[in-house]
């Protein structure tokens, strides 16, 4: 690993801004956890509507945004999704100041299209940052600070909203966005050739995105991701909802210790982060295994009402997710060529994120009607199945295959 890092001094400088953009991005969250729960009087159905707005442009304009990815300049266009993810900040303090609900909402939804537009080019800028065969350690290197910040994150984040308010926990995300800008325009990268678009207009855009979709579906490692992101994000809809009432009601703990609890699923993140490097086994079978892992915990979390047994299967959740992370992550740099990243990068997120929206929407309602409970094992149940889907899917594909980008 430090071999890695003295070696490779331009991904060091993107990496060190990611750490300030996770850092601001929890900050923002949490704050907006418990802006939303203060201004609705804690209604699990406006947690539902904002996680909804964070997540719905994703599906929305996500294949529309990987085509612009793939088009234009990687740096410009993250460092511009920066200054729009700064001034909705800014427009986050007038709702605050005005406590309006909607205006919370709007917000999100137009900060999610800024966050879209920063991950659209990030995994082709990192492909221009490193060499094919250390991909995979700088995978590892982006899942440990953002492993970090969901261990210090929360807590912090619950610290500031609660000790100095929204608005200045609010001025300190413009800080470390600004900071995040600032490493990001001093990254240096090559130059490639990128092929001009012979088509125009919306017909070109639309072309495009066919492509991005066929290269997704037509490639063998990429295809089964298609049908298990969509489940991923069916369990994950429900859960990232329903979580804080894992401690309120199943825990009967208060809502203020959703903080400890996503902290913890930090700890285990980043102890995974150390360990799943040194696991010898192949990606398909990180991935399968990864999804599996998490759909039995996603059902333990609520297998006896004792906060020992609930945060033990959080942690071994932690696993299963930074195995299937890192695995896809380097996946998708090693089987896609440069040229469709951002395009086969927006169709997996908007697979999943659409059933995950979808979902989100549904949450509170569903909470309303059925037991907590009956909902996180169903969650469960929904990852255990894409677990299932790759493994059989994987198992047909000859290793031989498994590293070759598909020409189109």
């Amino acid at each position: 690993m430090l071999a890695f890092i003295r070696g490779n001094p331009r991904f060091v400088k993107f990496w060190i801004g990611m750490w300030f953009s996770e850092f601001g991005d929890w900050v923002r969250n949490m704050a907006l956890i418990y802006l939303v729960m203060d201004l609705s009087g804690g209604s699990a159905i406006a947690v539902s509507i904002n996680m909804f707005c964070e997540f719905a442009p994703l599906v929305i304009f996500g294949l529309f945004i990987g085509v612009l990815a793939d088009r234009w300049d990687h740096k410009k266009t993250i460092m511009s999704a920066v200054l729009i993810r700064i001034a909705l900040i800014g427009l986050l303090i007038v709702a605050v100041a005005s406590q309006s609900l909607l205006l919370v909402y709007v917000v999100a939804f137009l900060s999610a299209i800024g966050t879209v537009l920063f991950r659209a080019p990030s995994s082709a800028f990192t492909m221009r940052l490193v060499k094919k065969e250390d991909l995979r350690m700088a995978a590892n290197l982006r899942q440990m600070s953002y492993s970090t910040m969901f261990l210090i994150g929360p807590p912090l984040g619950t610290l500031l909203y609660l000790s100095v308010g929204t608005t200045w926990t609010l001025l300190l995300i413009l800080a470390l966005f600004a900071v995040n800008f600032s490493f990001i325009a001093f990254v240096q990268l090559d130059k490639i050739e990128k092929k001009a678009s012979s088509a125009k207009g919306l017909g070109g855009v639309m072309t495009e995105m066919n492509d991005g979709f066929r290269q997704a579906w037509q490639n063998r490692m990429v295809r089964p991701l298609l049908f298990s992101n969509a489940l991923f994000g069916i369990s994950a809809g429900l859960s990232n909802v329903l979580s804080i009432f894992i401690l309120t009601e199943f825990l009967g703990q208060p809502k203020e210790t959703y903080s400890v609890f996503v902290a913890t699923q930090g700890v285990g993140m980043i102890v995974a982060s150390f360990v799943m490097p040194k696991v010898k086994l192949s990606r398909p079978a990180l991935l399968t295994g990864g999804m599996i892992v998490m759909g039995l915990c996603s059902m333990g979390m609520v297998s006896y009402p004792h906060y020992f047994v609930t945060y033990a299967f959080v942690v071994l959740f932690a696993f299963g997710m930074v195995a299937f992370n890192i695995s896809m992550a380097t996946l998708m740099q090693t089987t896609v060529d440069i040229s469709y990243q951002g395009r086969v990068s927006t169709t997996m997120q908007t697979v999943g994120t659409g059933t995950m929206a979808l979902m989100m929407l549904c949450a509170g309602w569903l909470h309303e009607m059925m037991p907590l409970q009956a909902i996180i094992l169903t969650a469960g149940c929904s990852m255990l199945t894409g677990g299932v889907i790759l493994y059989m899917m994987y198992s047909r594909v000859k290793a031989e295959t498994q590293e070759k980008p598909l020409p189109l």
